[in-house]
């Protein structure tokens, strides 16, 4: 019996429980979730967008008063006191509706994650000089049914960026893969940007320079999931709609830095770690690849997953929106009886291959590269990137593939250009010149 929408398959294991699969999500990042979820996964807010405003976007959570009402059991608030409920885990911070977010990078560089990515005093110290302020006019302004008075006009760019120690980023609080975030270089830039955003709560932190990658996991009871390292293409105007955007979304590159396998064990031993304390379900993780420097744990959905998940399904591999289900309903159903059709791929085998960790086959995709089991060890390919599976530990590493050049994230005004423009009006391949252009820029930024 084929299941070809991710929907049919959540419906069935919350119609078997009186639990659900808890979906940690900031609200800027919730409206594309409900490509995957839908109704049938409740959503645990963020306080900065009401419930009623996602409700009246689409949403249909018949299951807040019982979030409500169960609060006391599960809410801990703290990545050392996550709260196991009927063998789940549900996780929050600050207060019971906000979830994991990268703050949560505080505890993680100070306590336990130190010994397995470097951490280098400089960097840790940039990190933690991450200050809420208002912008500049001592004048209140109504935003959200408060008040926010701004900082006097003596808080100026001299006295941020000597707060920092160098340039830094301004990050708008409702801001999502980049949209609502500037890099500030020189006092003109900070004079534009003081123009366009007075009144507005924002957050400011130093700028981290280097390579940045990130890498997407699900843990689940007995396995992990890591998915392929990709660059994160930062401070590129020329891409911008703004003379100021941080571009700090993701774009797949199929380039194996020098220290991707440093980072991808450093990272298997960080989800051993998270793993072992109860952690169910999708990480992000933020890594400068120089260090490589742990930046962020994110233990949510991030604003670019949904390209994300688009890119897992042209280059022929898992989707990580069943393996998020799956982490938390790992024998609810038998996966030998469905053929789960995400896209362009099977993702059947690759699951079964996870939780039965019977010794299989996985056939070659035809398009972009070829699949090989490698024991106790990652090595890098030579020109060709493989999704391997390493049985000794029950982990599965994604590594990148090939991808058309049209597949980028979206999430800035760029991306939405870039995919508006890939329309492919008699059924070829090719790109419009515009998304060429745009992409050129893209490829050089990677190189």
């Amino acid at each position: 019996m084929k299941r070809k929408e991710l929907d049919i398959i959540a419906k069935k294991l919350t119609a078997k429980f009186d639990t659900f699969c808890w979906l940690g999500v900031r609200a800027t990042d919730a409206l594309p979730f409900q490509r995957f979820f839908s109704k049938y996964s409740a959503v645990v807010l963020n306080n900065s967008l009401e419930l009623s405003s996602l409700i009246d976007a689409g949403w249909q959570i018949n299951t807040y008063e019982k979030l409500i009402n169960r609060r006391k059991e599960w809410y801990s608030g703290e990545l050392d006191l996550l709260v196991p409920l009927v063998n789940k885990t549900y996780i929050s911070q600050h207060s019971m509706f906000v979830p994991f977010a990268s703050t949560a990078q505080n505890y993680d560089l100070r306590n336990k994650f130190t010994q397995v990515l470097s951490i280098s005093p400089e960097l840790r110290m940039s990190l933690e000089k991450k200050p809420n302020v208002r912008l500049l006019e001592n004048v209140g302004s109504f935003r959200k049914n408060k008040i926010i008075v701004g900082f006097p006009n003596d808080f100026t760019y001299s006295t941020i960026r000597n707060h920092l120690g160098g340039k830094f980023v301004a990050q708008q609080i409702l801001s999502i893969a980049g949209n609502g975030t500037f890099l500030i270089e020189n006092v003109e830039d900070w004079t534009t940007f003081q123009q366009s955003h007075l009144f507005e709560e924002i957050t400011f932190s130093r700028f981290i320079d280097g390579p940045v990658g990130s890498v997407t996991a699900v843990v689940g009871d007995s396995w992990v999931v890591l998915g392929p390292i990709t660059r994160q293409v930062v401070h590129v105007k020329e891409l911008a709609n703004h003379w100021a955007t941080y571009s700090g979304n993701i774009f797949y590159s199929s380039s194996w830095h020098v220290n991707s396998i440093k980072v991808i064990e450093s990272l298997r031993a960080i989800c051993k770690q998270i793993q072992s304390r109860g952690y169910r379900g999708i990480i992000n993780f933020n890594v400068l690849l120089e260090g490589p420097f742990l930046t962020d744990i994110n233990p949510r959905f991030m604003g670019h997953f949904r390209f994300f998940e688009d890119y897992m399904k042209m280059s022929d591999q898992v989707s990580f929106a069943a393996l998020h289900l799956l982490s938390f309903y790992p024998n609810s159903f038998n996966l030998k009886d469905y053929d789960i059709d995400c896209g362009n791929h099977n993702m059947s085998l690759m699951v079964m291959h996870l939780l039965d960790l019977q010794p299989r086959i996985v056939k070659p995709s035809a398009n972009f590269g070829i699949y090989r089991e490698i024991k106790g060890s990652i090595e890098p390919a030579s020109n060709t990137f493989l999704m391997t599976n390493v049985n000794s530990d029950n982990f599965a590493i994604l590594d990148p593939v090939p991808l058309p050049l049209s597949v980028v994230d979206a999430g800035s005004e760029l991306c939405r250009i870039v995919m508006s423009s890939t329309a492919m009006e008699d059924g070829s391949n090719e790109l419009s010149p515009r998304a060429r252009r745009i992409l050129g820029h893209v490829r050089n930024a990677l190189i």
